[in-house]
Protein backbone atom coordinates (compact mmCIF):
# COMPACT_ATOMS: atom_id res chain seq x y z
CA UNK A 1 0.00 0.00 0.00
CA UNK A 2 3.15 2.26 0.84
CA UNK A 3 5.04 1.53 -2.19
CA UNK A 4 1.78 2.68 -4.40
CA UNK A 5 1.18 6.17 -2.66
CA UNK A 6 5.21 7.00 -3.83
CA UNK A 7 4.77 5.95 -7.50
CA UNK A 8 1.39 9.00 -6.91
CA UNK A 9 3.82 11.45 -5.73
CA UNK A 10 6.31 11.32 -8.55
CA UNK A 11 4.97 12.65 -11.66
CA UNK A 12 4.68 10.25 -14.57
CA UNK A 13 7.35 9.12 -16.67
CA UNK A 14 11.17 9.58 -15.54
CA UNK A 15 12.65 12.81 -15.52
CA UNK A 16 16.22 13.61 -15.99
CA UNK A 17 18.58 15.95 -16.89
CA UNK A 18 19.42 14.18 -19.43
CA UNK A 19 16.31 14.15 -21.48
CA UNK A 20 15.67 18.07 -20.87
CA UNK A 21 17.91 18.49 -24.45
CA UNK A 22 15.83 16.18 -25.77
CA UNK A 23 12.66 17.99 -24.91
CA UNK A 24 13.77 21.66 -26.00
CA UNK A 25 14.99 20.42 -29.64
CA UNK A 26 11.26 19.13 -29.68
CA UNK A 27 9.74 22.22 -28.49
CA UNK A 28 12.35 23.97 -30.66
CA UNK A 29 10.99 22.10 -33.99
CA UNK A 30 7.33 22.56 -32.96
CA UNK A 31 8.81 26.35 -32.90
CA UNK A 32 10.17 26.14 -36.43
CA UNK A 33 7.17 24.61 -38.17
CA UNK A 34 5.51 27.91 -36.77
CA UNK A 35 7.67 30.77 -38.12
CA UNK A 36 8.38 31.33 -41.08
CA UNK A 37 11.05 29.91 -43.76
CA UNK A 38 13.14 32.74 -43.88
CA UNK A 39 14.00 32.07 -39.96
CA UNK A 40 16.99 29.24 -39.82
CA UNK A 41 16.82 26.58 -37.14
CA UNK A 42 19.95 28.04 -36.01
CA UNK A 43 18.86 31.20 -35.45
CA UNK A 44 15.97 29.27 -33.29
CA UNK A 45 18.70 27.26 -31.77
CA UNK A 46 20.62 30.28 -30.66
CA UNK A 47 17.23 32.28 -28.79
CA UNK A 48 16.79 28.96 -27.41
CA UNK A 49 19.98 28.42 -25.75
CA UNK A 50 20.53 31.85 -24.55
CA UNK A 51 16.76 31.52 -23.13
CA UNK A 52 17.57 28.05 -21.72
CA UNK A 53 20.93 29.73 -20.01
CA UNK A 54 18.92 32.65 -18.32
CA UNK A 55 16.58 29.79 -17.22
CA UNK A 56 19.41 27.41 -15.82
CA UNK A 57 22.20 29.73 -14.63
CA UNK A 58 24.89 28.07 -13.14
CA UNK A 59 24.53 24.57 -15.32
CA UNK A 60 27.65 23.19 -17.23
CA UNK A 61 27.65 23.65 -20.87
CA UNK A 62 26.61 21.44 -23.85
CA UNK A 63 29.21 19.55 -24.77
CA UNK A 64 29.80 20.90 -28.35
CA UNK A 65 30.67 24.30 -26.14
CA UNK A 66 32.91 22.74 -23.54
CA UNK A 67 34.94 20.85 -26.10
CA UNK A 68 35.56 24.30 -28.36
CA UNK A 69 36.09 26.71 -25.37
CA UNK A 70 38.97 23.74 -23.98
CA UNK A 71 40.55 23.81 -27.45
CA UNK A 72 40.89 27.79 -27.21
CA UNK A 73 42.04 27.44 -23.96
CA UNK A 74 44.44 24.70 -24.79
CA UNK A 75 45.79 26.32 -28.04
CA UNK A 76 46.16 29.51 -26.41
CA UNK A 77 48.44 28.08 -23.36
CA UNK A 78 50.73 26.47 -25.95
CA UNK A 79 51.66 29.50 -27.97
CA UNK A 80 52.14 31.08 -24.88
CA UNK A 81 54.69 28.42 -23.23
CA UNK A 82 56.12 28.25 -27.15
CA UNK A 83 57.20 32.41 -27.16
CA UNK A 84 58.33 31.46 -23.46
CA UNK A 85 60.58 28.47 -24.11
CA UNK A 86 61.80 30.24 -27.55
CA UNK A 87 62.53 33.79 -25.61
CA UNK A 88 64.16 31.49 -22.58
CA UNK A 89 66.67 29.94 -25.12
CA UNK A 90 67.37 33.23 -26.74
CA UNK A 91 68.03 34.40 -23.43
CA UNK A 92 70.10 32.09 -22.20
CA UNK A 93 72.32 32.04 -25.50
CA UNK A 94 72.49 35.90 -25.34
CA UNK A 95 73.87 35.56 -21.52
CA UNK A 96 76.11 33.04 -22.59
CA UNK A 97 77.90 35.45 -25.39
CA UNK A 98 77.99 38.41 -23.20
CA UNK A 99 79.32 36.92 -20.01
CA UNK A 100 81.41 34.29 -22.08
CA UNK A 101 85.24 33.78 -21.61
CA UNK A 102 88.32 31.51 -21.62
CA UNK A 103 91.60 32.12 -19.28
CA UNK A 104 94.73 30.46 -21.00
CA UNK A 105 97.86 29.33 -18.63
CA UNK A 106 100.78 28.63 -20.83
CA UNK A 107 103.97 27.65 -19.51
CA UNK A 108 107.20 29.40 -20.71
CA UNK A 109 110.55 27.58 -22.23
CA UNK A 110 113.44 27.38 -19.59
CA UNK A 111 116.82 25.50 -19.49
CA UNK A 112 119.92 26.17 -17.26
CA UNK A 113 123.17 25.90 -19.68
CA UNK A 114 126.59 25.57 -19.13
CA UNK A 115 128.59 28.26 -20.98
CA UNK A 116 131.84 27.75 -22.33
CA UNK A 117 131.92 29.89 -25.74
CA UNK A 118 133.55 32.25 -28.17
CA UNK A 119 131.74 35.12 -29.33
CA UNK A 120 132.33 38.36 -31.70
CA UNK A 121 131.40 41.50 -31.18
CA UNK A 122 130.59 44.25 -33.46
CA UNK A 123 130.62 47.88 -33.48
CA UNK A 124 128.40 48.71 -36.54
CA UNK A 125 126.72 45.01 -36.21
CA UNK A 126 124.35 44.14 -39.19
CA UNK A 127 120.92 41.86 -38.64
CA UNK A 128 121.74 38.90 -36.65
CA UNK A 129 124.91 39.95 -35.18
CA UNK A 130 126.04 40.86 -31.45
CA UNK A 131 126.78 44.66 -31.51
CA UNK A 132 127.94 46.22 -28.71
CA UNK A 133 128.44 49.73 -26.85
CA UNK A 134 131.56 51.01 -25.09
CA UNK A 135 131.26 53.85 -22.44
CA UNK A 136 134.83 55.77 -21.22
CA UNK A 137 135.03 56.94 -17.82
CA UNK A 138 138.36 58.33 -16.57
CA UNK A 139 139.40 59.12 -12.75
CA UNK A 140 142.24 60.06 -10.99
CA UNK A 141 143.86 58.93 -7.35
CA UNK A 142 146.01 59.89 -5.07
CA UNK A 143 147.97 59.34 -1.60
CA UNK A 144 150.02 61.47 -0.38
CA UNK A 145 153.23 59.92 1.85
CA UNK A 146 156.12 61.66 3.59
CA UNK A 147 158.97 62.39 1.71
CA UNK A 148 163.13 63.60 1.63
CA UNK A 149 164.44 66.47 0.36
CA UNK A 150 165.19 66.78 -2.76
CA UNK A 151 166.48 69.37 -5.23
CA UNK A 152 164.82 73.33 -4.93
CA UNK A 153 162.48 73.82 -8.05
CA UNK A 154 162.42 77.66 -9.66
CA UNK A 155 159.95 78.14 -11.98
CA UNK A 156 159.55 81.80 -14.20
CA UNK A 157 155.71 83.50 -14.35
CA UNK A 158 155.61 83.92 -18.28
CA UNK A 159 152.37 85.54 -20.36
CA UNK A 160 151.74 87.99 -23.49
CA UNK A 161 151.56 91.86 -23.44
CA UNK A 162 150.41 93.80 -25.61
CA UNK A 163 153.32 97.12 -26.59
CA UNK A 164 151.43 100.49 -27.94
CA UNK A 165 153.57 103.72 -29.52
CA UNK A 166 152.11 106.30 -29.12
CA UNK A 167 155.33 108.61 -29.26
CA UNK A 168 155.82 109.16 -33.21
CA UNK A 169 155.35 107.27 -36.63
CA UNK A 170 158.77 105.91 -36.46
CA UNK A 171 159.06 102.49 -35.79
CA UNK A 172 160.83 101.22 -32.38
CA UNK A 173 162.43 98.12 -32.11
CA UNK A 174 162.84 96.45 -28.62
CA UNK A 175 165.38 94.00 -28.04
CA UNK A 176 164.93 90.78 -25.86
CA UNK A 177 165.66 90.96 -22.02
CA UNK A 178 164.03 94.89 -22.33
CA UNK A 179 162.82 95.24 -18.44
CA UNK A 180 159.28 96.49 -17.89
CA UNK A 181 158.01 97.67 -14.68
CA UNK A 182 154.37 96.23 -14.16
CA UNK A 183 151.86 97.87 -12.03
CA UNK A 184 152.14 95.61 -9.43
CA UNK A 185 156.09 96.94 -8.75
CA UNK A 186 157.44 93.60 -10.39
CA UNK A 187 160.03 93.66 -13.42
CA UNK A 188 159.37 91.60 -16.56
CA UNK A 189 161.54 91.06 -19.24
CA UNK A 190 161.08 90.47 -23.44
CA UNK A 191 161.46 86.58 -24.07
CA UNK A 192 162.28 88.14 -28.00
CA UNK A 193 163.22 90.97 -29.60
CA UNK A 194 160.11 92.98 -31.82
CA UNK A 195 159.05 95.67 -33.10
CA UNK A 196 156.76 98.12 -32.29
CA UNK A 197 154.98 100.44 -35.33
CA UNK A 198 154.85 104.27 -35.49
CA UNK A 199 151.43 105.69 -34.32
CA UNK A 200 148.91 106.68 -37.81
CA UNK A 201 146.19 109.07 -38.31
CA UNK A 202 143.02 107.55 -38.82
CA UNK A 203 139.70 110.11 -39.84
CA UNK A 204 141.10 112.72 -38.04
CA UNK A 205 142.01 110.29 -34.78
CA UNK A 206 145.73 109.37 -33.31
CA UNK A 207 145.99 106.10 -33.47
CA UNK A 208 149.05 104.36 -31.47
CA UNK A 209 150.68 101.52 -33.50
CA UNK A 210 150.83 98.09 -31.40
CA UNK A 211 151.96 94.39 -31.40
CA UNK A 212 151.96 91.88 -28.99
CA UNK A 213 155.07 90.62 -27.33
CA UNK A 214 155.94 87.46 -24.67
CA UNK A 215 157.31 88.18 -21.30
CA UNK A 216 158.78 86.40 -18.35
CA UNK A 217 159.21 87.69 -14.65
CA UNK A 218 162.43 88.88 -13.96
CA UNK A 219 162.62 86.60 -10.68
CA UNK A 220 161.20 83.22 -9.84
CA UNK A 221 158.36 82.81 -7.32
CA UNK A 222 154.58 83.00 -6.96
CA UNK A 223 154.62 86.77 -6.65
CA UNK A 224 155.01 87.30 -10.05
CA UNK A 225 151.89 85.66 -11.00
CA UNK A 226 149.21 88.23 -12.52
CA UNK A 227 145.72 87.76 -13.85
CA UNK A 228 144.45 89.56 -16.27
CA UNK A 229 141.45 90.22 -13.28
CA UNK A 230 143.74 91.93 -11.46
CA UNK A 231 143.94 94.98 -13.45
CA UNK A 232 147.76 95.38 -11.68
CA UNK A 233 148.04 98.67 -14.34
CA UNK A 234 149.96 99.05 -17.79
CA UNK A 235 153.91 98.18 -18.52
CA UNK A 236 156.45 101.14 -18.54
CA UNK A 237 159.82 101.07 -20.43
CA UNK A 238 162.26 100.44 -17.15
CA UNK A 239 164.87 102.73 -19.68
CA UNK A 240 162.91 105.35 -20.54
CA UNK A 241 162.05 106.45 -16.57
CA UNK A 242 162.52 110.23 -16.64
CA UNK A 243 162.27 110.56 -20.40
CA UNK A 244 159.11 111.92 -22.51
CA UNK A 245 158.83 108.44 -24.44
CA UNK A 246 157.94 106.85 -20.97
CA UNK A 247 154.46 107.48 -21.01
CA UNK A 248 154.15 107.13 -24.93
CA UNK A 249 155.83 103.47 -25.06
CA UNK A 250 153.76 100.84 -22.61
CA UNK A 251 152.38 97.71 -22.47
CA UNK A 252 148.85 95.95 -21.13
CA UNK A 253 148.30 92.69 -20.19
CA UNK A 254 146.96 90.53 -22.64
CA UNK A 255 147.08 86.91 -20.69
CA UNK A 256 147.80 86.09 -17.45
CA UNK A 257 151.44 85.78 -16.91
CA UNK A 258 151.56 82.82 -14.41
CA UNK A 259 153.68 79.40 -13.57
CA UNK A 260 156.12 81.21 -11.20
CA UNK A 261 157.18 79.15 -8.32
CA UNK A 262 160.10 78.53 -6.31
CA UNK A 263 159.94 75.24 -4.01
CA UNK A 264 161.51 72.32 -2.33
CA UNK A 265 161.12 68.74 -3.95
CA UNK A 266 160.50 66.12 -1.76
CA UNK A 267 160.92 62.47 -3.16
CA UNK A 268 160.16 58.76 -2.72
CA UNK A 269 161.84 55.49 -2.81
CA UNK A 270 161.29 53.84 -5.79
CA UNK A 271 160.28 50.87 -4.09
CA UNK A 272 157.68 52.35 -2.17
CA UNK A 273 156.31 54.51 -4.81
CA UNK A 274 155.54 51.28 -6.82
CA UNK A 275 153.64 49.51 -3.95
CA UNK A 276 151.63 53.03 -3.72
CA UNK A 277 150.50 52.64 -7.53
CA UNK A 278 149.52 49.78 -7.99
CA UNK A 279 147.57 50.03 -4.89
CA UNK A 280 145.56 52.56 -6.17
CA UNK A 281 145.36 51.64 -9.33
CA UNK A 282 143.23 48.49 -7.52
CA UNK A 283 141.14 50.53 -5.52
CA UNK A 284 140.54 53.26 -8.75
CA UNK A 285 139.36 50.11 -10.77
CA UNK A 286 137.14 49.50 -8.07
CA UNK A 287 135.20 53.11 -7.79
CA UNK A 288 135.36 53.11 -11.80
CA UNK A 289 133.35 50.02 -12.25
CA UNK A 290 131.02 51.06 -9.56
CA UNK A 291 130.50 54.55 -11.16
CA UNK A 292 129.91 52.66 -14.77
CA UNK A 293 127.09 50.41 -13.19
CA UNK A 294 125.33 53.14 -11.88
CA UNK A 295 125.63 55.15 -15.51
CA UNK A 296 124.62 52.15 -17.07
CA UNK A 297 121.41 51.91 -19.06
CA UNK A 298 119.15 49.45 -17.20
CA UNK A 299 118.84 47.27 -20.02
CA UNK A 300 122.23 46.33 -20.56
CA UNK A 301 125.02 44.37 -19.44
CA UNK A 302 128.13 45.82 -18.64
CA UNK A 303 131.47 43.68 -18.56
CA UNK A 304 135.00 44.12 -17.73
CA UNK A 305 138.72 42.77 -18.24
CA UNK A 306 141.84 43.85 -17.14
CA UNK A 307 142.84 44.98 -20.85
CA UNK A 308 139.87 47.42 -20.68
CA UNK A 309 141.69 49.65 -18.14
CA UNK A 310 144.30 52.25 -18.97
CA UNK A 311 146.46 53.84 -16.08
CA UNK A 312 148.85 56.52 -16.33
CA UNK A 313 151.59 57.73 -13.89
CA UNK A 314 151.56 61.18 -12.83
CA UNK A 315 154.40 62.93 -11.89
CA UNK A 316 155.15 63.20 -8.03
CA UNK A 317 153.98 66.04 -6.29
CA UNK A 318 155.30 68.03 -3.08
CA UNK A 319 152.39 68.73 -0.58
CA UNK A 320 153.28 70.82 2.23
CA UNK A 321 156.37 71.22 3.37
CA UNK A 322 157.65 67.63 3.69
CA UNK A 323 155.07 65.24 2.12
CA UNK A 324 154.94 64.41 -1.82
CA UNK A 325 151.83 63.12 -3.92
CA UNK A 326 151.88 59.89 -5.66
CA UNK A 327 148.76 60.10 -7.91
CA UNK A 328 147.59 57.41 -10.77
CA UNK A 329 144.96 58.07 -14.07
CA UNK A 330 142.69 55.38 -14.80
CA UNK A 331 140.54 55.27 -18.31
CA UNK A 332 138.27 52.17 -18.43
CA UNK A 333 136.78 51.85 -21.71
CA UNK A 334 133.65 49.35 -20.61
CA UNK A 335 131.59 47.13 -23.07
CA UNK A 336 128.03 47.46 -23.27
CA UNK A 337 125.40 44.27 -24.62
CA UNK A 338 122.18 44.38 -24.58
CA UNK A 339 120.21 42.03 -22.23
CA UNK A 340 117.43 40.74 -24.83
CA UNK A 341 120.25 40.68 -28.11
CA UNK A 342 122.72 38.71 -25.54
CA UNK A 343 121.05 36.11 -24.44
CA UNK A 344 119.19 35.16 -27.69
CA UNK A 345 122.84 34.99 -28.94
CA UNK A 346 124.20 33.15 -26.10
CA UNK A 347 120.93 30.72 -26.10
CA UNK A 348 121.19 30.14 -29.58
CA UNK A 349 124.37 28.90 -29.70
CA UNK A 350 124.14 26.64 -25.90
CA UNK A 351 120.39 25.23 -26.49
CA UNK A 352 118.90 23.67 -29.24
CA UNK A 353 115.25 24.10 -28.15
CA UNK A 354 115.78 27.84 -27.89
CA UNK A 355 117.43 28.82 -30.83
CA UNK A 356 116.19 32.14 -32.10
CA UNK A 357 113.80 32.42 -29.26
CA UNK A 358 113.48 36.01 -27.85
CA UNK A 359 114.74 34.83 -23.97
CA UNK A 360 115.35 36.72 -21.10
CA UNK A 361 118.87 35.27 -18.95
CA UNK A 362 119.40 35.23 -15.46
CA UNK A 363 123.06 35.33 -14.07
CA UNK A 364 124.04 36.33 -17.56
CA UNK A 365 125.86 39.50 -16.33
CA UNK A 366 127.75 37.77 -13.41
CA UNK A 367 129.62 35.18 -15.56
CA UNK A 368 133.09 35.36 -16.49
CA UNK A 369 134.05 37.98 -19.55
CA UNK A 370 137.43 37.36 -21.03
CA UNK A 371 139.04 39.10 -23.94
CA UNK A 372 140.34 36.51 -26.66
CA UNK A 373 143.34 38.69 -27.43
CA UNK A 374 144.65 39.59 -24.50
CA UNK A 375 147.32 41.75 -26.39
CA UNK A 376 145.13 44.39 -26.84
CA UNK A 377 142.04 46.05 -25.29
CA UNK A 378 138.96 47.92 -26.69
CA UNK A 379 139.07 51.61 -27.56
CA UNK A 380 136.65 53.90 -29.75
CA UNK A 381 139.01 52.86 -32.80
CA UNK A 382 137.97 49.53 -32.22
CA UNK A 383 135.07 47.71 -34.79
CA UNK A 384 135.24 44.54 -33.77
CA UNK A 385 136.19 42.22 -30.70
CA UNK A 386 136.58 38.59 -29.76
CA UNK A 387 135.36 37.44 -26.32
CA UNK A 388 134.82 34.45 -24.26
CA UNK A 389 132.06 33.99 -21.40
CA UNK A 390 132.09 31.38 -19.14
CA UNK A 391 129.50 30.20 -16.45
CA UNK A 392 126.17 29.42 -15.77
CA UNK A 393 122.78 30.87 -16.60
CA UNK A 394 119.54 30.32 -16.61
CA UNK A 395 117.33 31.07 -19.96
CA UNK A 396 113.23 31.90 -20.25
CA UNK A 397 112.01 31.86 -22.99
CA UNK A 398 109.44 35.34 -23.83
CA UNK A 399 105.81 35.41 -24.17
CA UNK A 400 103.74 37.62 -25.57
CA UNK A 401 100.19 37.16 -24.54
CA UNK A 402 98.65 39.19 -27.35
CA UNK A 403 99.60 36.92 -29.85
CA UNK A 404 98.44 33.95 -28.79
CA UNK A 405 95.06 35.82 -27.93
CA UNK A 406 94.46 36.53 -31.61
CA UNK A 407 95.46 32.89 -32.59
CA UNK A 408 93.17 32.00 -30.48
CA UNK A 409 89.55 34.15 -31.17
CA UNK A 410 86.88 32.17 -32.85
CA UNK A 411 88.86 28.85 -32.55
CA UNK A 412 87.52 25.51 -31.56
CA UNK A 413 88.81 23.73 -28.66
CA UNK A 414 90.18 21.18 -30.65
CA UNK A 415 92.43 23.46 -32.47
CA UNK A 416 93.51 24.78 -29.35
CA UNK A 417 96.98 21.94 -29.00
CA UNK A 418 97.45 22.67 -32.54
CA UNK A 419 97.67 26.33 -32.58
CA UNK A 420 99.65 26.74 -29.35
CA UNK A 421 102.35 24.04 -30.94
CA UNK A 422 102.99 26.89 -33.54
CA UNK A 423 104.42 29.39 -30.61
CA UNK A 424 107.51 27.47 -30.24
CA UNK A 425 108.14 29.81 -26.80
CA UNK A 426 105.73 28.03 -25.30
CA UNK A 427 106.60 24.92 -23.50
CA UNK A 428 103.11 23.64 -22.12
CA UNK A 429 99.58 25.37 -21.82
CA UNK A 430 95.88 25.06 -20.92
CA UNK A 431 92.82 26.43 -21.45
CA UNK A 432 89.48 26.95 -19.91
CA UNK A 433 86.33 28.52 -21.53
CA UNK A 434 83.23 29.82 -19.71
CA UNK A 435 80.65 28.87 -19.96
CA UNK A 436 81.33 24.87 -20.33
CA UNK A 437 78.94 24.32 -23.03
CA UNK A 438 80.65 26.26 -25.59
CA UNK A 439 83.20 24.97 -27.86
CA UNK A 440 84.84 27.89 -29.16
CA UNK A 441 87.07 30.74 -28.08
CA UNK A 442 84.90 34.17 -27.61
CA UNK A 443 85.90 36.30 -30.89
CA UNK A 444 86.68 39.47 -28.15
CA UNK A 445 90.77 39.92 -26.93
CA UNK A 446 89.36 41.75 -23.88
CA UNK A 447 87.36 37.98 -23.25
CA UNK A 448 90.44 35.78 -24.34
CA UNK A 449 92.85 35.87 -21.22
CA UNK A 450 96.13 34.64 -21.50
CA UNK A 451 98.52 34.19 -18.02
CA UNK A 452 102.17 33.36 -18.18
CA UNK A 453 103.30 31.15 -15.49
CA UNK A 454 105.88 31.98 -13.19
CA UNK A 455 109.69 29.94 -13.56
CA UNK A 456 111.43 30.07 -10.50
Amino acid sequence: MARKILQDVLPPGTRSIRRIPIERESELKKVSKKLPDMVSLHTIRSASKAKVQEHTRGTLPTSDEGVMVGRKKNYSRAILWTIAVISSILLFVAISFIFSHATVEVTPRSESVVIANTFIAKKDALLGELGYALMTLSKDGEEVVAGSPGKKIEKYAIGNIILYNNFNSTTRRFVAGTRFLAGNGKVYKLQSSVSVPGRKVVAGKIVPGSIQARVYAEKPGVEYNIKTSDLAGDFKVVAFAGDPQYEAFYGRQKTDIIGGLVSTTFIVKDSVTKVIREKIRENLKQQIFKEALAQKPIDFVLYQDDLLYTFESLPLVSRGTSTVAITERVVFNAVLFRKDLLARVVASSTSKSLINIPVEARGLDSINFTLKNNKEGVSPATNQFTFTLNGTSTFISKIVPEKISKDLLGKSRKEFGNIISTHREVYDGSATISPFWRFTFPDSLEKVRVMVKAID
